[in-house]
């Protein structure tokens, strides 16, 4: 029996010097796991505020995305104008050297009704 309880007594002591290397442990380490958990908590908040910053940052690009693309739509609509201008004023410059040859009128004498049709000035 004194083998068993020496077998006991020892495991006891094994026991006891690990609970002790436990609580050391969490004695010296629990200051440093506090800090660590506070920068933790404070680099979430932080993380959190960026995230904010970036959605407010995606809502202007979107809003700003939008204003350009009506700008854009905009400038193709004056392109288009002054594009059917130019082509406008070069037919009618053809037009009018074109009447002038073949027809011995001058274009300025030419004008043209609301209707359409052609009168003489």
């Amino acid at each position: 029996m004194s083998k068993f309880f020496a077998g006991f007594q020892n495991f006891d002591i094994i026991e006891v010097t690990k609970i002790k290397e436990i609580k050391y442990y969490e004695r010296n380490h629990s200051s440093q796991l506090t800090a660590h958990s506070s920068q933790l908590t404070a680099h979430s908040s932080q993380l959190t505020a960026h995230s904010s910053q970036l959605t407010a940052h995606s809502s202007q690009l979107t809003a700003h995305s939008s204003q350009l693309t009506a700008h854009s739509s905009q400038l193709t609509a004056h392109a288009d104008y002054v594009i059917g201008r130019v082509f406008c004023q070069v037919l009618k410059q053809a037009f009018s050297h074109f009447c002038e040859k073949a027809f011995y009128v001058e274009f300025s004498e030419l004008s043209l009704e609301r209707n359409g049709e052609l009168q003489y000035a």
